[in-house]
């Protein structure tokens, strides 16, 4: 069954089109047969987020102190009493196969953890919005370092919707490995024919994105974002409009993060216990102390799992 995970079919169409110019295709056409991915380990680096990577230019800067600690530190208390529900934007809910094996790498020779996989680009205004509940979410399991700010293409939808961009982020985490691709750039190349290209996936995730971006997962073939959690969980686009991030600042929607009855912060927080949920599936419900609270539990509930 395509995906309802998301809350219009053209915002996810729009991940992949500009207001105007269509973008440089994104999606490698190599065949399935290069890896095989699903039910083995996939030895990938956690610790570098992307591969490929150029230099950021003047793309973004690095999150103040500030700004990072109440990205990473939403209180249990706020989780709980957000759980899922919205009541100022529609939240999507990720597509969840259960019968597939579980996506995991090997961290050493004896430890394998759920590989969690992003490709987006710094352009994409949707990308932009689900950036945030993701850095939410992975920050109940690990630590970020290395994030930086930047905001989607001005001449696009939604134009400078604040974000992070995860090009030269790094991720720790003895529960699960990160890794991501920032496709494009949020500037145009030197032509302005399109954007500027910035990361390629590996063939892992080139594979991973051609199975699964695609009918019957999802009715928005090769849309971005594309997120994947153990190869069992996975977010087509953005789980809310970018209209919620309209005109705001970095620091004005980290802000609105600390506070459950904030119309910017509720999907964002709302969004993340989804994504909470969906790494707990893969997790086994490690750790206990983020995967048995409330706000997870309601989350869980939501999916069916």
């Amino acid at each position: 069954m395509a995906s309802k995970s998301l809350t219009q079919n053209e915002s996810r169409k729009r991940g992949l089109v500009s207001s105007s110019l269509r973008r440089v295709p994104s999606r490698l056409t190599r065949s399935l047969a290069i890896l095989g991915l699903i039910g083995a380990a996939v030895v990938v680096s956690s610790q570098v987020s992307g591969a490929g990577a150029s230099s950021l230019a003047n793309s973004s800067r690095p999150v103040s102190a500030t700004i990072l600690k109440e990205l990473t530190g939403v209180s249990l208390a706020e989780f709980n009493a957000v759980g899922v529900t919205s009541n100022t934007t529609a939240v999507g809910v990720p597509t969840i196969l259960k019968s597939e094996p579980l996506l995991s790498v090997k961290l050493s020779k004896a430890v394998s953890v759920p590989w969690v996989v992003y490709i987006g680009a710094e352009f994409c205004p949707f990308c932009a919005a689900e950036r945030w509940p993701l850095i939410v979410a992975l920050s109940r399991f690990g630590k970020w370092s290395g994030l930086g700010t930047t905001s989607s293409y001005s001449g696009d939808i939604y134009p400078n919707t604040a974000s992070f961009t995860f090009a030269q982020a790094k991720y720790l985490s003895p529960y699960l490995s990160f890794s991501s691709v920032e496709e494009f750039h949020n500037y145009l190349n030197a032509a302005g024919t399109s954007y500027a290209p910035f990361q390629s996936p590996t063939a892992q995730e080139s594979a991973l994105f051609s199975k699964f971006d695609t009918s019957p997962y999802t009715s928005s073939a090769g849309s971005i974002p594309f997120v994947s959690i153990g190869g069992r969980a996975f977010v087509f686009g953005a789980s809310f409009t970018p209209a919620v991030l309209a005109n705001l600042s970095q620091a004005q929607i980290a802000k609105d993060l600390t506070s459950a009855s904030s119309s910017v912060g509720r999907p964002i927080i709302a969004t993340a216990n989804m994504i909470t949920a969906g790494i707990c599936y893969s997790t086994k419900d490690l750790p206990h102390t983020v995967c048995l609270t409330k706000g997870v539990e309601a989350a869980t509930k939501a999916l069916k799992l």
